[in-house]
Formats: structure tokens, C-alpha cells, sequence
């Protein structure tokens, strides 16, 4: 599909990897307005076969990364959102998690108890995977106000990593450190061809400006 004028160029040919739906041109932007407004998002929570509704709330202009809101009954464990941007350390210990497509997905049969509806069916459950890592590399602009040591980095603020485990369909997942604190959100990947995969994560701290009065 030509981005500018919306014709098909070429037919049978695998999705863009880097496409961006909210920045798709070839439909008008009244249309892709009515579309988000129309939109409707589940979620699942490990190992549960139950989607609960979910609430967009925002997203960041400097980042990729967004805040939703999920109201269940109940409490769910709290994990420590901390910025670690400006102390860490190429070889520093990571742990991310996630659901990347390469995983093997898990399914469960539910009966159904409803005699209007009795055919039983098959619903995918959550079951992340865990990577154990390290930090290699932190990608870092330079502060605006230290006039004497300008540098500028093509992949903007990201924290780089051995993918292991972690790969497309991954995005989201949190990255924590080794005491359990979640210092990044992975975002993206690339993959060398033979094997080897390298995950990026966008720091914490473009996730904290997202809560009101940060």
C-alpha cells in the first residue's frame, strides 16, 4: 500500500514492520479520529481466559509510550517504577518480560454452561515469558544545557539489550532491574539474520510524565 495516496502497489506481501496506524495518511484524519474514538481495547492478565475492558488515557509526544486504565475488582500487585536512566551501567543485570510472538501460545478449553450457547471453545491465555539479560548499551542525547559536549543519538533515548526470549510482539513488556524495579518498557528489536536479537526500551522516566502532576 502506497502511504501517500492509499493505492495498492503490490499484492500477497508481509505488513510493513514499522507501520504506525495513528500516522497513516491515505485516511482522512476526521475518519481515523471517529476510529479512536470507536475503538474498544481488552486485556488479559496471566494466565486468566477473561478480557477486561480497558481505557486509553494518553500517550507521550516524546516517547513510544502510552497509559491505559484497567478497573477490576480487587487488587493487584503493585510493582516500583524507577528511574535509573542517569546511574546505569553498560552490563547492569535486566529482566524482561513479556509476550513475544516466537513464544509457544497456550490455550484453554471452556465449557460452556449457557444452553443458548453451548458450543465450547478455545480462548488464548497469557502465559509471558521471562529473559534474563544485560544492559548493553545506553543511548543517551545530550543535556541541552551542557553547551560544550553536544551529541545527538539517531535512536533518541533508548536502553539496548541481548533480546533472548524478547522479540516481536514483545512491545510493552516491562524491563526491571535485579532488585525488581520496572526501569524501561520494551519497544523495539532488531534481529542480525542468524539468530540474534536486540531489544530496546524506552526508560521509565517518559512512562512517569505520563501520571498527573509529574
Amino acid at each position: 500500500m502506497d502511504p501517500e495516496n492509499g493505492k495498492i502497489l503490490q499484492e500477497n506481501v508481509p505488513p510493513p514492520s514499522n507501520w504506525i496506524p495513528a500516522n497513516t495518511k491515505s485516511v482522512p484524519k476526521q475518519f481515523k479520529d471517529s476510529f479512536d474514538a470507536e475503538s474498544k481495547m481488552f486485556v488479559q492478565l496471566p494466565n486468566s481466559d477473561t478480557p477486561l475492558a480497558a481505557q486509553f488515557i494518553t500517550v507521550s509526544p516524546r516517547h513510544d509510550v502510552g497509559m491505559i486504565k484497567l478497573s477490576i475488582p480487587g487488587n493487584l500487585t503493585k510493582v516500583e517504577l524507577y528511574d535509573a536512566y542517569d546511574t546505569l551501567k553498560k552490563g547492569d543485570g535486566l529482566v524482561v518480560m513479556g509476550y513475544p510472538a516466537t513464544a509457544p501460545r497456550v490455550y484453554g478449553k471452556i465449557q460452556s454452561q449457557d444452553m443458548l450457547s453451548p458450543e465450547s471453545k478455545f480462548e488464548l491465555i497469557p502465559d509471558p515469558t521471562v529473559t534474563v539479560t544485560a544492559v548493553g548499551n545506553i543511548v543517551r542525547n545530550s543535556n541541552p544545557n551542557d553547551l560544550a559536549n553536544q551529541r545527538e543519538s539517531d535512536a533518541g533515548d533508548t536502553i539496548r539489550y541481548a533480546g533472548g526470549l524478547t522479540f516481536g510482539g514483545n512491545s510493552g513488556g516491562p524491563v526491571f532491574d535485579m532488585q525488581g524495579r520496572v526501569i524501561g518498557i520494551h519497544f523495539a528489536g532488531d534481529s542480525s539474520g542468524a539468530g540474534n536479537f536486540n531489544g530496546f526500551a524506552v526508560p521509565i522516566r517518559y512512562g512517569l510524565q505520563l501520571f498527573p502532576g509529574n
